[in-house]
């Protein structure tokens, strides 16, 4: 029996079709031969601006929808307050699930360690007053509020789900990319950042190295260089 052969064309009528991340692209070119990632841009450019990692506070941004599973990050700061009570988890956004993370963070005694607030436009110093940024969606896209983390020079905690946590954390490196469903190696990695200052500052300024790679004119310049070699083919 001959083995199957899969032979990859590209997609109809489309020179070249652009993704966002390195695992999306990975996915669509199991079906065509004409695919290639482009990441996002900053949102903002916070210069020399970064966190001192010195305040005690652990932050997330994003909807109050189930895909983020902010209540799980509410349940896994209990156990971190049981060793460090004066440790205060901030989530910054809005949306269909705040009265039940509200009922989560009463049920669990958590009025002093868990603050809901209202989205905002001073980000960059709410990204510099934490320490540690935490990730804990079913599933993402390109992940800008990473990348602004990563901009203040936050390491970050994050599930290792599709495809937006890998393009932006190196593993061990920038923070840690945990496998999904693995709450108690979470909750570890949470723990290690907390009691390591040493580790909370290397993995700071390598996150800030990370973040110049998609500096606007680095991103726009892969634009840049896809437009002139359509226009040359």
């Amino acid at each position: 029996m001959k083995p199957k052969v899969s032979i990859l064309v590209p997609i109809y009528g489309v020179e070249k079709f652009i993704v966002l991340t390195k695992g999306d692209r990975k996915e669509w070119t199991n079906y065509s031969s004409n695919v290639i990632s482009i990441p996002n841009p900053h949102t903002f450019d916070a210069f020399d601006e970064v966190s001192t990692l010195q305040s005690k506070v652990a932050i997330a941004v994003g909807r109050f929808e189930p895909q983020k599973q902010f209540d799980h990050l509410i349940i896994l700061w209990n156990d971190v307050v049981k060793s460090y009570p004066d440790w205060i988890l901030k989530l910054k956004g809005s949306g269909s699930e705040k009265q039940n993370y509200l009922d989560l963070i009463a049920r669990y005694d958590l009025q002093q360690n868990v603050i809901l607030e209202e989205p905002s436009h001073d980000m960059i110093n709410f990204y510099k007053n934490a320490s540690m940024y935490l990730m804990a969606s079913t599933f993402e896209g390109f992940s800008l509020v990473m990348l602004e983390a990563l901009e203040l020079g936050l390491p970050i905690v994050a599930y290792d789900c599709k495809y937006g946590p890998s393009e932006l954390v190196e593993n061990n490196k920038t923070g840690f990319l945990v496998a999904p469903k693995d709450k108690t190696t979470y909750l570890n990695n949470i723990l290690k950042l907390i009691e390591n200052e040493d580790l909370r500052i290397e993995m700071g300024k390598n996150a800030k190295l990370k973040a110049k790679n998609y500096q606007l004119e680095k991103i726009m310049n892969k634009w840049d260089v896809l437009f002139k070699s359509l226009k040359n083919d």
